[in-house]
């Protein structure tokens, strides 16, 4: 209840102001402050039930509100080959891709992906160690570009069944 009633605040007031401030000029002062708090109130209580359901979805449905995704493939490729076919599964997203890092001393490549309806664009870092002769562990992680992001459209998902798809194919 406190968060809810700190959100009618955080939304409404500010509204209210703005809204009072403005009629201030059309009309008199205590008829301007009553529609101010009147658009408030019913700006901040429309809002804080919005923001309140997102919230208790996300709470009740924990893997619906994320948006970094990750995946752990193992490849029988020795560890030059591996990182060569990390390159070339960024191809099959589909989409512009800019290779930001490549540094197979220290086994990891970023990339950026270009924007789309969906997404502001993703960042896609790739962790590769050699297991053994002939064996490599890759670790891929798609995020929002932007961390304030809230809603990819499945944008991160689809980018690591697309790579996890590449590395399959080729390891």
């Amino acid at each position: 209840m406190k968060r809810f009633i700190l959100m009618v605040l955080l939304t409404g007031v500010p509204i209210g102001a703005i809204t009072a401030f403005n009629s201030a000029s059309r009309m008199r002062l205590d008829e301007a402050l009553g529609v101010g708090v009147g658009a408030g109130l019913v700006f901040g209580l429309v809002m804080a039930g919005v923001f309140t359901a997102f919230l208790r979805y996300f709470e009740r449905n924990p893997g619906k509100g994320k948006l970094r995704r990750s995946g752990r493939y193992v490849l029988s490729r020795d560890y030059d080959d591996a990182f060569d076919i990390c390159l070339r599964s960024l191809d099959d997203l589909g989409r512009k891709v800019a290779v930001k890092t490549r540094d197979p001393a220290g086994g990891e490549i970023v990339a950026n992906t270009g924007m789309t309806w969906k997404t502001f664009g993703d960042r896609i870092a790739f962790r590769i160690r050699k297991v053994s002769d002939g064996s490599t562990e890759v670790e891929v992680e798609s995020r929002p570009i932007i961390p304030l992001t809230m809603v990819d459209y499945g944008s991160n998902r689809e980018n690591i069944e697309a790579i996890g798809r590449a590395l399959a194919r080729h390891g």
